[in-house]
């Protein structure tokens, strides 16, 4: 890949532009653009974004393409991936060869292969929620659950027999007490703080419960943290088993909260 000096020792020359004038054009020490344009820079002289937007102004080429190429982010690019965090992650979670395939794609202008591509991103946020084993559900603005790993759906088959009850399209508050096995006034700190968190004004919560099998007596400790997920926020939910003991340290029955 030709770097960005040689661009823009390129670029220069087709213009017929001496080091000297191009400098003086764009505001720069010409040994500093000779530098760039041999790759002689010492570590913490890479130019600035306001440099590299002269220079491309100066050679009249694109100056997002050379803010890439000196491994700058345009802002333009900054602004997408804010907006849109959750499809940069998944991009980023692409194989090699599927990124290839999305490249492709977009480059040809076949904006259906490329979602194609995008879809056959490997499962890798599932596979990883499966991996833990705390009991886990995301929970959309509304506190609805939109995802759930396996951990948790084998603790729904344990209180109910059927994970549909405690799954996907489910009002967490709902179930949370068939859940956790809580009593009302934990229930009700729960609703609260998770009302707090989804509203942005709280970002964790922790409180212990029982979490009672028809077969065993247990206790877990409920954590709520949040992410952002473009504009809406998001809520992860998890039920983390620990002994009598262990939770007698973490005032058992009591809300327990760390808030940030």
């Amino acid at each position: 890949m030709i770097s960005f000096g040689q661009t823009i020792r390129q670029l220069r020359t087709s213009r017929n532009l001496t080091q000297r004038a191009l400098a003086k054009q764009v505001g720069i020490n010409f040994t500093y653009l000779s530098k760039i344009e041999n790759n002689r820079l010492e570590p913490g002289q890479s130019p600035k974004k306001e440099t590299i937007t002269r220079l491309a102004d100066a050679l009249g080429t694109d100056s997002d393409d050379l803010l890439l190429l000196a491994r700058r982010i345009p802002d333009s690019i900054s602004r997408q991936i804010i907006q849109r965090p959750a499809l940069f992650r998944r991009i980023a979670c692409l194989d090699d060869e599927t990124f290839e395939q999305l490249l492709d794609s977009l480059e040809a202008g076949q904006h259906e292969a490329a979602v194609d591509a995008l879809g056959k991103s490997p499962e890798f946020f599932p596979k990883v929620l499966d991996s833990l084993s705390q009991h886990i559900a995301i929970l959309d603005e509304r506190g609805r659950i939109i995802a759930v790993n396996q951990a948790w759906r084998l603790l729904a088959l344990d209180h109910q027999g059927d994970n549909e009850a405690l799954g996907t399209g489910a009002d967490y508050l709902d179930v949370c007490p068939t859940a956790t096995n809580c009593g009302s006034q934990d229930a009700e700190a729960i609703a609260a703080a998770l009302g707090e968190i989804l509203s942005g004004q709280r970002a964790t919560f922790e409180i212990g419960c029982s979490c009672h099998s028809p077969t065993q007596r247990r206790w877990c400790l409920l954590r709520v943290t949040s992410f952002q997920d473009g504009n809406a926020i998001r809520a992860v939910v998890s039920h983390d088993f620990v002994t009598d003991q262990q939770l007698s340290g973490l005032e058992k029955n009591s809300t327990a909260v760390s808030q940030n």
